[in-house]
């Protein structure tokens, strides 16, 4: 299920998104406009998986490179932005257990500072059904949740401190 459709972005957007399971990177191309991955350098090596992000040109991130990380991503994004693309960052890095909140890594804030664009929410409830971990899937509904942008021009602190409160609010409230 998706809700707030009247919040999901239309062009090239920054979207952040809560990451609970593997079902957050298979819905979102239903939904969005040709999307383009933030993900880390590691499932780029993957067999048909990387292939796929390498010839959809999806934006790897070497994590082990840090400052010299963010330039490359805040680079390649620029690109898929000036090519209509819709940038998918999940700020946490990792996939998080329901209810848990993960730690928000700076490149999200980069992205949002450079690109200057207001940064799009999505809410799920994913891992619920499909874990994070292990083969196990439980039935019920996913929700994934757009919520109202946090618009450009925020601090540093600001921006980060609105966008963890807004996505861990919303997506704690799909648990009840």
């Amino acid at each position: 299920e998706v809700r707030g459709l009247e919040h999901r972005p239309t062009g090239p957007a920054l979207i952040a998104a809560k990451h609970q399971g593997m079902f957050d990177v298979i819905a979102p191309f239903t939904f969005l406009d040709q999307p383009c991955y933030v993900l880390k350098k590691e499932l780029a090596i993957l067999p048909f998986f990387g292939w796929f992000a390498w010839k959809t040109r999806m934006i790897p991130v070497d994590r082990q490179a840090h400052a010299k990380a963010l330039k490359k991503l805040v680079v390649d994004s620029r690109a898929r932005i000036a090519e209509g693309r819709q940038i998918l960052i999940f700020p946490e890095g990792t996939r998080t257990q329901p209810g848990q909140q993960g730690d928000y890594k700076p490149g999200v804030a980069a992205l949002y500072r450079d690109l200057n664009l207001p940064c799009h929410l999505i809410a799920t409830n994913s891992g619920q059904c499909w874990p994070a971990h292990g083969v196990l899937r439980k039935p019920g509904v996913v929700v994934f949740e757009f919520l109202e942008p946090i618009p450009a021009g925020l601090k540093r602190a600001e921006f980060m401190a609105e966008l963890e409160k807004r996505i861990e609010t919303a997506s704690r409230a799909l648990l009840a």
